[in-house]
């Protein structure tokens, strides 16, 4: 690709992106209101800095995060107008000198696990609900070649969270317990199988027993169904854990839900 000078954009088609113009009530609102498919020009090379990479992305990962983002109301709020999705992969299209000496290129496929929303300042505009996203190529990670566009994108939210939280944190190592609320979520699910493959014994628990099977098929070793089968309502389920663990609880509990409604 022929370099750009001065203020001229760079040589890429135009494009489209999903751009968040104003928070919505609740996440319903904000799907159906507040996001608008756009035009998208690429990059000008004036606003590139250098260790700057500008991504064609293939695949963009959209999860409860982005839906809470376009509300308001998640912790970490970008500023108005950005468009959404943290987790994308694509191909690199520009490549700013610093990021050549880091070893990124054109035509490497990559992935973002923090980028967009999720990163800071003028960064926060780039997601990958587009044709194009800027990134720092620090916040970049290449992947293997036989890994589908689909794969590197759902890689982040589940995986990485889940390592934080189970290696980094809890520490989880084989022939423990943990007990995973959730457990058939999108954070709940790597949750098991990382688990499985760290050697511990999984107690995946779910509010409705028609997952069981499900889980099980992951690699949960037991099922608790948390959840009354006729109200629906949260029951205490002290005494299943108990139970399946020979009265001695467990060692880790994960919990990717949250809030005040679930306790043993």
């Amino acid at each position: 690709m022929a370099e750009p000078v001065g203020g001229e954009r760079l040589r890429l088609p135009a494009g489209l992106h999903a751009v968040v113009k104003e928070y919505g009530m609740n996440q319903g609102d904000a799907i159906k209101r507040c996001i608008e498919l756009m035009p998208q020009l690429p990059p000008l090379l004036s606003e590139l800095l250098d260790g700057d990479v500008v991504i064609a992305i293939e695949a963009a990962e959209v999860v409860w995060t982005d839906t809470v983002m376009a509300t308001g109301q998640y912790q970490h709020q970008p500023r108005l107008p950005f468009t959404p999705s943290s987790t994308f992969a694509g191909i690199v299209v520009w490549v700013s000198q610093m990021a050549k000496k880091q070893g990124i290129v054109e035509g490497q496929r990559v992935m973002s696990m923090t980028g967009g929303p999720r990163s800071s300042g003028r960064y926060q505009r780039w997601g990958g609900c587009a044709n194009y996203a800027v990134a720092r190529a620090s916040e970049l990670r290449r992947v293997p070649p036989h890994w589908s566009a689909s794969e590197m994108a759902s890689l982040g939210y589940g995986m990485d969270t889940v390592h934080y939280c189970l290696v980094e944190r809890a520490g989880l190592c084989a022939g423990e317990h943990i007990l995973i609320h959730g457990a058939s979520g999108g954070v709940g699910i790597p949750a098991v199988r990382v688990a499985k493959l760290l050697g511990a014994t999984v107690i995946a628990a779910t509010r409705k027993s028609i997952k069981r099977d499900f889980l099980l098929s992951l690699g949960a070793d037991h099922v608790v169904c948390i959840a009354d089968e006729d109200t629906g309502q949260l029951r205490p389920f002290r005494d299943d854990v108990k139970a399946l663990t020979g009265g001695r609880g467990v060692d880790v509990v994960y919990d990717g839900v949250g809030g005040g409604d679930v306790s043993v």
